[in-house]
């Protein structure tokens, strides 16, 4: 994971930027974001302040992020998570794993809970990936250093750009992005995906409700085929059930 600072007007604004990754223990790859994210933020706070850390002082921050993290983590192992997940794993057909999946509500924090859980109890390994489509009448070079949609509909910028609000409004509008979330144990593997519009609520599902997409080696569709699929903008695989995505409480 990086983390970018960018100046603005008001000082800087950090944008958090998490990097694919595969095969990897889920706890230590959010022990690891954890700790980076917390001595960002440290570090970000001092150039705000316009105070130069010392070795030291990063030194200091890398041990009370530790600290902080073992807490976190027991909050993660021991959240409450829907049995259907664990159930999801040991289902050994697609259809009974559709069947089990009908009308399932979770929220991100307990999708990231069950992968810690089913990694430290299993040994299931995580994978993450990232791609972004960017629309065909936007030339990536003529967009700014930072642009962000608001919840009034309003674009933030930073740096220079030629862009007019209406075209960066439309740039948003028709980018999109898939987050591809995999969890394996041996030959088996589960993904959870999603696109922006799924999770903006701009696909005709559920009164337009924010949701993920699942789907797994049951499917006899090859991992590799599955993530080549995704690369391209679309995703292999038919009948792929949708999970509702709530806000962490």
């Amino acid at each position: 994971m990086k983390s970018i600072k960018i100046p603005d007007e008001e000082g800087f604004y950090s944008i958090i930027i998490g990097e694919d990754y595969e095969y990897q223990n889920p706890l230590e790859q959010i022990s690891r974001k954890y700790c980076e994210a917390s001595v960002d933020s440290f570090l970000i706070n001092c150039d705000l302040k316009s105070i130069l850390p010392t070795i030291e002082d990063i030194e200091q921050a890398s041990i009370l992020a530790a600290k902080d993290w073992i807490k976190e983590k027991q909050m993660y192992l021991n959240f409450s998570v829907n049995p259907v997940l664990f159930n999801l794993v040991e289902t050994k057909s697609k259809k009974d794993q559709i069947k089990l999946l009908r009308g399932l509500s979770i929220s991100f924090y307990e999708l990231t809970s069950f992968f810690c859980q089913i990694g430290e109890t299993q040994g299931n390994t995580h994978s993450f990936y990232r791609v972004e489509f960017i629309p065909k009448n936007i030339n990536k070079n003529d967009l700014p250093v930072f642009a962000e949609r608001l919840e009034d509909n309003s674009i933030k910028v930073i740096g220079a750009t030629e862009l007019s609000a209406g075209q960066l409004k439309g740039f948003f509008k028709q980018r999109n992005m898939t987050i591809a979330q995999f969890i394996e144990n041996g030959e088996e593997w589960h993904c959870f995906f999603y696109k922006t519009k799924s999770m903006n609520g701009e696909e005709n599902y559920m009164g337009n409700q924010p949701h993920l997409h699942y789907i797994s080696d049951k499917w006899n569709i090859p991992r590799e085929e599955f993530l080549y699929s995704i690369n391209q903008g679309w995703y292999k695989g038919s009948s792929c059930p949708h999970i509702l995505i709530h806000k962490d409480e």
